[in-house]
């Protein structure tokens, strides 16, 4: 079977416009303008391992109660200074915990970022919930990024 260079043409048109449809379905969904998409371009930064990543990773496991995994997302100066023994036993006694989040935006400076949420908490009057917009300051320790717990609740 032969294909014209036409058929081939808009087949590759086609192909084209659906990946590029797809691919701004999904920077959408992760909040990601292209401004951002170009600074992680230019930056070397990829999606995979971006604070955008760390911060939606981090929340997503205080939400699930699950301190282990939020242990692997902070800093490497606050994990020598508290080891996963203490850090659980410190997480137990936090009176709140988030209900759901959104990632709103973030902004990179060189090695740092910050990454502003949409937070869901609950109140401790009754059983109702309460939006704030918090913050998260990341560092990047090697080509990962992780949450500095110290800058980003002790304002």
């Amino acid at each position: 079977m032969r294909i014209s260079w036409q058929r081939l043409l808009l087949i590759v048109i086609v192909a084209s416009g659906l990946l590029g449809m797809s691919s701004g379905l999904f920077l959408v969904k992760k909040h990601i303008s292209p401004k951002q998409l170009l600074q992680n371009i230019l930056l070397w930064t990829t999606h995979a391992n971006s604070p955008v990543d760390a911060a939606d990773s981090y929340f997503s496991a205080w939400e699930k109660l699950q301190p282990e995994i939020m242990y692997r997302y902070i800093t490497s100066a606050e994990q020598a200074s508290s080891n996963l023994v203490n850090y659980k036993n410190e997480f137990e006694n936090m009176p709140l915990r988030p209900i759901k989040h959104t990632v709103k935006s973030f902004k990179l400076f060189g090695r740092k970022a910050m990454v502003k949420l949409l937070v869901s908490w609950p109140t401790l009057e009754d059983s109702g919930t309460y939006d704030k917009e918090e913050y998260l300051s990341l560092v990047k320790e090697g080509s990962s990024w992780k949450v500095s717990e110290a800058e980003s609740f002790n304002k």
